[in-house]
């Protein structure tokens, strides 16, 4: 719905379920707790009204991170500095299709409307930020590059070849080659960089390419009656 309200709240518990040696996907099954009482430093200041009343099978969307090598091999790719500060906000077109278009405001706002981003769910972190977290927070470099992605990227590419590989990807006639490189090889947006190294956007371009980490949801399997803040 449009009344997104993003909520900071702390992990008290976080226990893996499965057999790790005995997965052949990776995927993992945990039993995670968070405190999400009002008064702690955690919870923003909302109100125990507008978060914590649940039933057991409501939904909890959780803002996922990306992991720091991956954050670390995409500044590295990009000849990015991590320590950099970005301070930006999405408008209001951008946000509703998904898109990280940045969109500058007067100094005195910038605090402001990169906050309001943050709350109704634009933004995954509040700006401004290092780049480092920022690219952790934001960015979905474990993505599938989409066509439109390489058709972007070779615009950037200073190498011939590169750049005439990168737009046949994406050509129709490229069609089939395309689902070999980035599906049934599990491509991701990060070996795309690691692939065609001369392909370098500036920043506020790479911000605008790269989809941006959704929510994941969850079932919540407690209850508020039993468990209170928990």
């Amino acid at each position: 719905g449009t009344n997104v309200r993003v909520v900071e709240a702390r992990v008290v518990k976080n226990v893996l379920l499965t057999n790790t040696d005995a997965l052949e996907d990776d995927r993992e099954v945990r039993h995670i707790e968070l405190n999400v009482d009002p008064g702690n430093k955690w919870s923003s200041g909302v109100r125990d009204s507008e978060f914590c009343d649940y039933v057991p099978g409501d939904i909890v969307n959780v803002l996922p991170r990306n992991r720091l090598s991956a954050v670390r091999a995409f500044l590295d790719l990009t000849a990015l500095n991590g320590d950099d500060v970005i301070d930006l906000k999405l408008d209001d077109e951008a946000a509703l299709h998904g898109h990280n278009q940045r969109e500058t405001c007067p100094d005195d706002m910038q605090g402001q409307r990169s906050s309001e981003d943050f709350e109704r769910g634009a933004l995954n972190i509040k700006t401004p930020c290092r780049l480092a977290d920022f690219v952790s927070a934001q960015l979905d470099v474990s993505a599938v590059p989409r066509r439109r992605f390489l058709e972007r990227l070779a615009g950037y590419a200073a190498d011939a070849a590169q750049r005439n590989k990168l737009l046949e990807l994406s050509s129709p006639e490229g069609a089939a080659d395309l689902v070999q490189y980035a599906y049934r090889e599990k491509r991701t947006i990060l070996m795309v960089f690691r692939d065609f190294p001369s392909a370098r956007p500036p920043l506020e371009q790479i911000i605008d390419m790269i989809p941006p980490l959704r929510p994941r949801a969850f079932s919540i399997a407690s209850s508020r009656q039993r468990h209170g803040s928990t």
